[in-house]
């Protein structure tokens, strides 16, 4: 994403990895894990550094679940 969609002279960079391996999905926590990044994504949002906030998570096997964006696109 180009920068100057950032509309602030400073700007957060937020990289989440979420482990998917078996260990979670055997266990029965990845609804925990999904819910925990919601969490992550609704708290940021609620900052008053909100707007500018670039984040990009993606999964510990290595799928991207988006690359870096606005947090309020995540």
């Amino acid at each position: 994403m180009p920068a100057i969609k950032v509309q602030s002279s400073d700007a957060i960079i937020l990289g989440v990895m979420i482990d998917d391996s078996g260990s979670i999905r055997f266990e029965g926590n990845s609804q925990n894990v999904c819910d925990g990044h919601n969490l992550l994504i609704d708290a940021m949002n609620g900052s008053k550094q909100g707007d500018s906030i670039l984040m990009h998570t993606r999964y510990l096997n290595g799928k991207i679940l988006f690359p870096y964006c606005l947090l309020a696109d995540a």
